[in-house]
């Protein structure tokens, strides 16, 4: 097997190729040019089927990662991970950015309408339209309720809201928000900043679940079997490791998301202490989120979790050993191809969850 390791910067690219047994077969710098990408796909084709390692630096590695897209004789299978793994950490800087915009969403109505989370979802379509019309408590008390039914009809998705158009404006009207120019002008900012982020997020999800089922099909049906797991989480994960035949084992999959401890030595004296935080910082965010959901929505997991919980006392902790079992499961269902099997998981805590919870885990099977 010959392999072709590429190192970019801003302006050159070196290749390098070698053989099994690490015996250089050709070296070489290139620019970051059409020439230079030309010169690279005249290496790669005097190779038969060689295994390209390309350096994800930063933004510096997308023009020849697209290159090669666009040139799929080259390493179609690359392009393909390159396309997946690019989309992957689109759809994680976007979710990271509207968490953030309702963070400030969240903060401006806390002033100009305090009332309101204790009453509805603030994030629910149906308000987030009505605030966006009428951006304070003094605006709504002031609306009509007829103006407000039409916003909440047309809205609406699903179940209705609980509150009618007369209870809002009746929680409006003795509500101790202010009214503030500034702040009404900065809540519609944001509001419509979420709207276009949410419908962007939805597309971009869309497109990455089709290139997923493509690429991925087989390891998504297998990680999805874990209660709590989506097919998104699933597909960004992949987009991550790649394969996992690249992972001699659990614990070297443990390190490169950086979730292994800094163990710190001196003499006799030996204590673990945080984690290293070496590894993939984009595998390690899909990875929490994994074992949050998990938590949630998987009764094994919920039950290792609390356990742990009562041990360290710490919710972080908990979550980072609850992360370190998700990933010695799913190295072992990927490496045997194997869905999730509770019972082999956790026995004990299999059999706590089915006597006490009568939970049915015959959908993971």
């Amino acid at each position: 097997m010959i392999a072709i390791g590429v190192d970019i910067s801003k302006d050159f690219f070196n290749v390098c190729a070698v053989d099994e047994r690490l015996n250089i077969l050709h070296k070489k710098s290139l620019p970051m040019n059409q020439e230079g990408f030309f010169s690279f796909s005249k290496i790669v084709s005097s190779f038969s089927n060689p295994v390209i390692a390309l350096e994800s630096s930063g933004k510096y590695h997308i023009p020849l990662a697209c290159f090669i897209i666009k040139h799929p004789d080259l390493v179609a299978k690359h392009a393909i991970a390159e396309e997946i793994k690019v989309l992957a950490r689109q759809i994680e800087s976007i979710s990271c950015e509207i968490s953030q915009v309702k963070t400030k969403i969240k903060d401006l109505i806390f002033v100009l309408f305090p009332e309101a989370e204790r009453h509805f979802n603030i994030f629910s379509l149906w308000f987030l339209k009505i605030i966006r019309k009428y951006p304070s408590s003094k605006a709504i008390a002031k609306a009509s309720a007829n103006s407000i039914n039409k916003i909440i009809r047309k809205s609406s998705r699903g179940r209705k809201p609980t509150a009618g158009p007369l209870d809002i404006i009746e929680l409006a009207k003795n509500s101790i928000g202010i009214r503030n120019k500034g702040f009404e002008v900065s809540l519609v900012f944001y509001i419509d900043k979420l709207l276009f982020l949410d419908s962007q997020l939805g597309l971009l999800k869309k497109t990455f679940e089709d290139l997923i089922k493509e690429r991925f099909f087989r390891q998504i049906e297998i990680l999805c079997s874990i209660r709590g797991i989506s097919k998104i989480l699933a597909g960004r994960l992949m987009a991550e490791i790649g394969s996992i035949k690249l992972f001699p084992s659990s614990r070297h999959f443990i390190s490169y998301a950086g979730y292994d401890p800094v163990i710190k030595e001196s003499g006799r004296w030996r204590q673990r202490m945080s984690i290293s935080k070496q590894g993939n910082p984009h595998l390690r965010n899909v990875l929490f989120q994994m074992a949050v959901m998990a938590i949630v929505h998987n009764p094994v997991f919920r039950v290792y979790f609390e356990k742990k919980r009562k041990g360290f006392g710490s919710y972080k902790k908990s979550v980072v050993a609850v992360i370190n079992k998700l990933i010695r499961v799913i190295y072992a269902m990927l490496t045997r191809e194997e869905k999730f099997d509770p019972s082999k998981v956790a026995p004990s805590c299999y059999i706590k969850v089915k006597s006490s919870m009568e939970v049915n885990f015959d959908h993971a099977a």
